[in-house]
């Protein structure tokens, strides 16, 4: 996958908007299974997974992730200990919410894109994730 210099900016941007919460937070490798490890103030460990979006967060009620992606975090959550969380920035604000099994509303499917592979994805309520406000 091809990640440009804006990509890398923006993922930089994100983690400095979040970085308050943590004692320690530290963006991983391209390849990492998650973008992001940090540790709150409570001691508690998360996991992080970072995307963009381009456009706002009200134009769908929903997010997709890839299930793969889910999954692993997940089950990486799980072995070792940490709380999963899925940062998103729309267009017009930056938001978090912790990844747990499928609650009402919410739901997978085949995803079809043009020139790609069908893919199982996951779609998270955006109503579900919690406003992050940048300083």
């Amino acid at each position: 996958m091809y990640e440009t210099q804006a990509d890398k900016d923006n993922e930089m941007k994100a983690m400095n908007a979040i970085s308050h919460f943590y004692t320690d937070i530290q963006m991983l490798p391209k390849f990492s299974p998650y973008d992001y490890y940090g540790r709150t103030h409570d001691g508690e460990d998360h996991i992080i997974e970072y995307k963009r979006r381009n456009f706002t967060k009200e134009r769908f009620h929903t997010v997709m992730i890839p299930a793969e992606k889910y999954v692993n975090l997940m089950n990486h959550a799980g072995l070792l200990g940490c709380r999963p969380i899925y940062l998103v920035e729309w267009d017009n604000g930056l938001a978090w919410r912790e990844l747990t099994r499928l609650v009402d509303g919410e739901y997978k499917e085949i995803c079809h894109r043009a020139g790609r592979p069908p893919q199982l994805v996951v779609h998270l309520k955006t109503s579900s994730f919690l406003p992050i406000k940048t300083q």
